[in-house]
């Protein structure tokens, strides 16, 4: 009996030993890589667009081309002009802000294109951490805070698609498509 186990490790029998060894060492390897990498965190595509946030002057909605319009002055705010701009490009496809007498933009909405948004990573970006069973708001904490509208009928779902989001003075509304997040 042990002469035969020793045959079975000469010629043939100890290359598929050695072939099964080293796929078993490389499919660990691999394992072990691919857990070892961290999926890079999505880039904040609102970062590029802070010089348009509430609060800021108009002026930087000129200099990148928004489209502006008179807003009647019959209006219940006090609102001067609405601006909008089409993107053909990136994460946003059209955003517009509406700017108060004082030429500081009271408004920024981003509507966002073809699902490149979901309600977590809003959370990644801001520093949200979502109640699942809070009513009608969230507390975001970052260099300030606001009061985050979502508007749904059932707890948030970070995989939501997103459909627009809303910045006003301390104030966020994310709209996700279908109406409901």
């Amino acid at each position: 009996m042990s002469g035969r186990s020793i045959s079975i490790l000469t010629g043939p029998g100890l290359l598929v030993v050695v072939v099964t060894m080293l796929i078993g060492f490389m499919l660990i390897c691999s394992t072990v890589k691919m857990f070892a990498e961290r999926t890079p965190e999505p880039t904040n595509p609102f970062t590029a667009f802070s010089d348009i946030f509430p609060r800021q002057s108009s002026a930087a909605a000129i200099a990148r081309g928004f489209t502006c319009h008179q807003v009647e002055a019959n209006t219940h705010y006090a609102i001067h002009k609405h601006c909008t701009k089409y993107l053909t490009t990136g994460t946003f496809s059209q955003i517009a802000l509406l700017i108060s007498s004082g030429d500081t933009i009271d408004s920024t909405t981003f509507m966002i294109r073809d699902d490149r948004l979901k309600v977590g990573d809003m959370g990644l970006w801001l520093g949200v951490i979502f109640d699942q069973y809070l009513g009608h708001g969230v507390s975001v904490q970052g260099q300030e805070t606001f009061r985050l509208n979502l508007s749904r009928a059932r707890p948030v779902s970070p995989f939501r698609i997103v459909h627009s989001v809303i910045f006003t003075d301390h104030i966020l509304e994310i709209v996700c498509r279908g109406g409901v997040c």
